[in-house]
């Protein structure tokens, strides 16, 4: 257990700089989409920041192994060493238990929380969020939506994942009833259109790419975009002028003094005045017909589908079993590898050794090999070229080509190891 908790730390680090790198990449095209769309779309510069975590898959690229490039895996496998690996991923999990202790805390403190009474608006504006769902998923899923109100002076934010909920402050359920309906739509949008998964994702890449100061902007800037784009259907839906929901806007400013829980999608952010003059600026120079919206969703799929099977086509796959067969002397030394000789001598089945007696021992004798016994490997699997492992090793006798005994224990902890090995770094 130990190595193999030694081998995932240095191949995971060096796996996930490579995925930071191709996340920059990543974050080049995002920038030159935003700065060729200069604010338009609110909608199309969302889609762009989300093929960001698809860098996530790019760990097993042949990119790395091909001439002018290859350096870059030569260097990672230098300095990417096992204590740094050990550290960078110890930074990384408690930046991500911190994260979810937080959830945790956020969700026990909305749930004992009084429930909202007006329920025939919450299911009316529940209908109207979902009137052009097809599938009928989005549906159910707001159905599950359970909205609390809090005494507080916080923002209206939203959150839960498997169990959606909102939570209202009791001073805006107070207000005009289109008032009211608009913020509460707000965050039904925001559930509706999958943002509590989408900031979950990225709150775990900036977990697993702490290091990487570009991270925390993007993070901001999604942040940013799903206001917007809350804010444009919203408006699309109510029938409400632009005006008004600025002016909406400008008053949960005036009667708000404490921001949001971490982790939550809120509708506004006390401290957030620059994202507060970007919505607003937003509202202006967005184009809010939504006869393109479903054509922009199939586009971003399609995209986001051919990336994803680029990466997969030009990526090694999960792991490779070797069928190479190396012959060690008693010091270990490699006499033979993978030789044709070795091949016709010796053979694997089903995870054991078969020794052929003439060609092995004349072997043997072509290499003038001396002592009492050999060893034989074999097995093991490559994840990325110099870098693997697994497999199992016989010491076979030489007064005996039949006593061979096998290296590697069969228990159900080694077979563990493989599995993870093989399919979760």
């Amino acid at each position: 257990m130990i190595n193999f908790l030694k081998f995932a730390a240095a191949y995971g680090l060096t796996k996930c700089v490579k995925t930071m790198l191709m996340g920059t990449a990543f974050m080049a095209v995002i920038y030159a989409i935003a700065k060729i769309n200069r604010g338009r779309k609110a909608l199309l510069d969302y889609y762009a920041l989300l093929l960001l975590p698809l860098a996530l898959f790019s760990g097993m690229s042949r990119l790395f192994y091909v001439h002018g490039i290859v350096w870059v895996s030569a260097v990672l496998s230098k300095y990417c060493t096992i204590r740094l690996g050990q550290l960078y991923f110890g930074v990384a999990i408690l930046l991500f238990c911190v994260y979810l202790g937080k959830n945790i805390y956020t969700k026990r403190r909305a749930q004992c929380l009084p429930e909202y009474e007006d329920r025939a608006l919450a299911e009316r504006i529940k209908e109207a969020v979902c009137s052009r769902d097809v599938t009928g998923f989005g549906a159910w899923y707001l159905r599950r939506v359970r909205i609390f109100v809090t005494d507080g002076e916080i923002s209206p934010y939203c959150g839960g994942l498997l169990h959606p909920y909102v939570v209202l402050p009791q001073c805006v359920c107070r207000w005009s009833a289109p008032s009211v309906e608009a913020i509460l739509c707000h965050e039904l949008v925001h559930i509706r259109m999958g943002h509590i998964f989408v900031m979950m994702v990225y709150r775990l890449l900036a977990c697993l790419w702490w290091v990487h100061p570009l991270i925390y902007a993007c993070e901001k800037r999604l942040h940013e975009l799903m206001e917007q784009v809350c804010d444009e259907r919203v408006i699309f839906l109510s029938g409400m002028k632009r005006e008004v929901y600025g002016e909406l806007l400008l008053g949960l400013v005036q009667v708000l003094r404490k921001g949001a829980p971490a982790g939550s999608a809120a509708f506004f952010r006390r401290s957030d005045f620059q994202i507060l003059h970007a919505r607003l600026m937003a509202l202006k120079k967005q184009d809010l017909c939504r006869r393109n919206r479903r054509r922009e969703a199939q586009g971003f799929s399609a995209v986001f589908g051919a990336i994803l099977l680029l990466l997969a086509l030009t990526s090694y796959p999960r792991y490779t079993m070797l069928t190479e067969i190396g012959l060690y002397d008693e010091k270990l030394q490699l006499r033979a590898y993978d030789t044709a000789e070795l091949n016709e001598a010796v053979q694997v089945m089903d995870g054991r050794l078969l020794v052929e007696p003439k060609r092995f021992a004349a072997l043997v004798d072509e290499l003038d090999i001396e002592g009492a016994h050999v060893y034989v490997s074999f097995g093991g699997f490559m994840k990325v070229p110099g870098a693997g492992g697994g497999g199992d090793a016989g010491m076979i006798s030489l007064a005996d080509y039949s006593d061979i005994f096998y290296l590697r224990a069969d228990v159900w902890e080694n077979d563990v190891m493989e599995f993870m090995a093989k399919y979760l770094i």
